[in-house]
C-alpha cells in the first residue's frame, strides 16, 4: 500500500500578509525541513505550490501512516520564530491511500485533495483519509 498526502498551511495568506513575503518565504522553508525531519527515509516530500506539500508514504501499514501524519502535525505545529516573534502554524492533510497501481496519480492527487477540503471545511488543522463517500456530490 501507498499513502499520498497534501499538507496545507492553514491561513498562510494571513501570514504573508502580516510579515512579508519574505517572511511566508521563511515559514515555507522551515515547513519543508520539519516535514523531511518527520518522514521515513524511504518516504517522499515534494512542495506543490503555494503552501502545499505532498507526501507520498511507500510501503505502509495505516498504523504507520497514522503515526506519520501525527507527527508530520505536530511537527509543524511548533511557532515558527519571524521578526522576534513566535507565529502559530497549523496545517490540514488529505490523505489518500491505495494499493500500488490501483490508482493513477491524478485519481491519487483529486481523492487527496478532496480529503483536504473536507478537512479544511470540518475547521482546520486536521487530516481526514478519502472514503469514496466523499466523491459523492452532497457529501
Amino acid at each position: 500500500m501507498l499513502a499520498f498526502l497534501i499538507v496545507d498551511l492553514d491561513r498562510f495568506k494571513d501570514i504573508n500578509d502580516s510579515f512579508g513575503n519574505l517572511a511566508g518565504d521563511e515559514v515555507l522553508r522551515v515547513a519543508a525541513n520539519r516535514l523531511l525531519q518527520a518522514v521515513r527515509i524511504s518516504d517522499t516530500v515534494a512542495r506543490i505550490g503555494g503552501d502545499e506539500f505532498v507526501v507520498l508514504l511507500p510501503d505502509f501499514d495505516v498504523k504507520a501512516a497514522g503515526t506519520i501524519v501525527q507527527k508530520l502535525v505536530a511537527a509543524l505545529a511548533v511557532p515558527i520564530p519571524i521578526e522576534q516573534r513566535l507565529v502559530p502554524v497549523t496545517v490540514s492533510v488529505g490523505i489518500c491511500t491505495s494499493f500500488a497501481g490501483d490508482l493513477d496519480p491524478d485519481e491519487l492527487m483529486r481523492n487527496a485533495d478532496t480529503a483536504l477540503y473536507i478537512a479544511k471545511e470540518r475547521g482546520r488543522n486536521r487530516f481526514e483519509i478519502f472514503t469514496s463517500e466523499m466523491a459523492q456530490p452532497g457529501k
